[in-house]
C-alpha cells in the first residue's frame, strides 16, 4: 500500500498571526510505479495543459535477462510510438571491469526507439540502473518531440567483471509534430526485474 505523507509550513501573515499551509514546489508528482518481473513499464495519459515540461526518474532498475540494452519510445493514444524516425546523439562512458580502461565516445543513431544503455546491464540487484529523462513540450502540435536523457549504472565486460556505464544524450522523434500521451520503457530482451519509476510534471 502507498502511503501519502502530509507536509505543513508553519508561517505568519506579517502580524504575528500563525497559520500552517502546504510547501509550493516546481516539481508535481503525478506517478510513481515500481517494476516486478515487468515487460514494460509506461506512463500514459498523465500529460496535461497544466504542465509544459515533464521529468521522469527512475533507480535501481535491472533486468531479468543479463547484457540486454534499455529503451526507450514515446507514446500516443495508448499506444508506443514504433516508427523508425526516432534519431539521437551524445556521449557515453564506459568504465571498463572496474579498473582504469575507459571507452569515451560521441555517437549518433537513428532507429525505433531511443537506447538508453546498450548490452550494459547484469541481471543483478546489486548492480542496477538509474537516470533522469526530461521531456519536453509533450503535447505541442507544432514542433518534433524532444527530449534529454542522463543515465549512469551497472555494465558487464562480457567477462563477469564490474564495470560503469554513463549516457548521456539528446533525442529527437522526427515522425510528425502530434501531440504525445506518454512514454514507455522496456530492456531489448526479457522482463525489468524490479526498479522504482516516478513521472513529475514541472511547473
Amino acid at each position: 500500500m502507498q502511503k501519502k505523507q502530509v507536509v505543513s509550513v508553519l508561517q505568519t501573515n506579517g502580524s504575528g498571526v500563525l497559520s500552517f499551509s502546504s510547501p509550493s514546489s516546481d516539481y508535481v508528482l503525478l506517478a510513481t510505479t515500481d517494476a516486478s518481473s515487468s515487460a514494460s513499464i509506461s506512463f500514459d495519459g498523465y500529460f496535461s495543459s497544466t504542465y509544459k515540461n515533464y521529468k521522469v526518474f527512475f533507480s535501481d532498475v535491472y533486468p531479468a535477462t543479463a547484457n540486454t540494452s534499455l529503451y526507450i519510445r514515446f507514446r500516443r493514444s495508448n499506444a508506443d510510438v514504433t516508427a523508425s524516425n526516432y534519431q539521437y546523439a551524445g556521449r557515453r562512458t564506459h568504465q571498463i571491469g572496474g579498473g582504469s580502461d575507459v571507452n569515451d565516445g560521441r555517437y549518433a543513431y537513428t532507429g525505433t526507439s531511443f537506447e538508453v544503455l546498450t548490452n550494459s546491464s547484469p541481471n543483478s540487484a546489486t548492480r542496477t540502473n538509474s537516470a533522469e529523462i526530461t521531456i519536453y513540450s509533450p503535447l505541442s502540435t507544432t514542433s518534433y518531440k524532444k527530449i534529454r536523457i542522463q543515465a549512469n549504472g551497472a555494465s558487464d565486460d562480457g567477462g563477469g567483471s564490474n564495470g560503469i556505464w554513463n549516457t548521456d544524450i539528446f533525442g529527437n522523434l522526427y515522425d510528425n509534430a502530434n501531440a504525445l500521451s506518454g512514454i514507455t520503457f522496456y530492456f531489448s530482451s526479457g522482463n525489468i526485474s524490479a526498479g522504482n519509476f516516478k513521472l513529475y510534471g514541472i511547473k
